[in-house]
């Protein structure tokens, strides 16, 4: 019969891991429940009145189709989040080495580790652009110079942040 190779003190860290997943992944979860039923009352009376001025124009569907793929761009991020975290929790040192040769694997890696950044990030998007759509169906033309302007400098930022980092 062959030895077991682990030692109590292995089968402890694993015991104590897996009782701290247990309490952390159900607080992630209520807390995207915790936001959710808050913007779900918001949007819905915001949905639901007439616009105050001639600024921005909501009769148009691009503000809201941007409005539905914030939402599911922050879905998307919460589920690529939690599997994650499952990747994570499931890593062995043994995993890191197999993972090296297989170009495809690696690149499925990363992938995996950037998604909930890039979804959440394509969702703040989203949210920009509906209401830089909204303001450019709107009537008021220094709104619209403003909301361009302020746009082309987030772009501008983000380009800036990216080159600095890489």
């Amino acid at each position: 019969m062959p030895e077991d190779q682990s030692t109590p003190s292995d089968a402890h860290r694993t015991n104590q891991s897996n009782q701290d997943n247990n309490i952390f992944i159900p607080r992630r979860l209520r807390n995207f429940m915790y936001i959710l039923s808050i913007g779900t009352p918001t949007c819905a009376s915001f949905l639901t009145t007439s616009r105050p001025t001639d600024i921005a124009n909501w009769s148009r569907p691009f503000p809201y189709l941007c409005i539905l793929a914030g939402i599911v761009f922050a879905l998307l991020s919460v589920l690529s989040g939690v599997g994650l975290l499952g990747f994570i929790n499931a890593i062995q040192p043994n995993t890191v080495r197999e993972i090296q040769p297989n170009h495809l694997k690696f690149a499925l890696t990363v992938t995996l580790l950037i998604m909930p950044f890039l979804c959440l990030f394509t969702s703040g998007l989203a949210s920009i652009t509906r209401y830089l759509g909204a303001v450019w169906f709107g009537n008021s033309t220094w709104a619209r110079t403003g909301v361009t302007i302020g746009f082309a400098w987030f772009i501008l930022m983000i380009f800036v942040i990216l080159g600095s980092i890489y």
